[in-house]
Order: structure tokens, then C-alpha cells, then sequence
């Protein structure tokens, strides 16, 4: 169904991008398959929630719950089948 392919390039420009800088962004009503295949790339790497979420651009509240619904360790492809 999704391919669990991580687009790493992409991830390693939002790190060189948002190191530790706080970027104001608009919040979103949901969280699509590529956040959520940023999210686990991000989890794995040892991120705070608090800074995926700004990547992202959710609350921490959202990505928590997340998490929490897909199950530890987060897998992309779980969390998009349970959507």
C-alpha cells in the first residue's frame, strides 16, 4: 500500500534548515502519511516531541497522541492504516 521509504534527503534539509531554532508555523488539522514518515525518522533519531511537532507544524498534544495511538516503536505505515 505505502512504501516505507524514509525520503532521507528531505529529512537531512528540515535539520540543516531547523536545527534548534523555533519556527512559528501554522498548526494543521491533521497529520498526513509524510509527517508521519518525518515523525518516525525523527523519533528514531532521538528528537523531542516538542520539535517535531514545530517541524511538523501541530501541537506536541497531536504528535503525543499519535505516538500513543500508533504504538511504540511509531511505524509510519501502522499509524497511516489506523487513520
Amino acid at each position: 500500500m505505502y512504501e516505507n521509504d524514509i525520503d532521507d534527503e528531505l529529512l537531512r534539509e528540515i535539520d540543516e534548515k531547523f536545527p534548534d531554532v523555533k519556527v512559528p508555523q501554522k498548526k494543521k488539522h491533521y497529520i498526513t502519511y509524510t509527517d508521519r514518515l518525518k515523525i518516525q525518522k525523527m523519533l528514531t533519531d532521538g528528537q523531542r516531541i516538542d520539535y517535531i511537532a514545530q517541524i511538523i507544524g501541530t501541537t506536541s498534544a497531536a504528535i503525543y497522541r499519535e505516538v500513543r495511538l500508533a504504538g511504540t516503536p511509531y511505524d509510519a505505515d501502522y499509524a497511516q492504516g489506523i487513520r
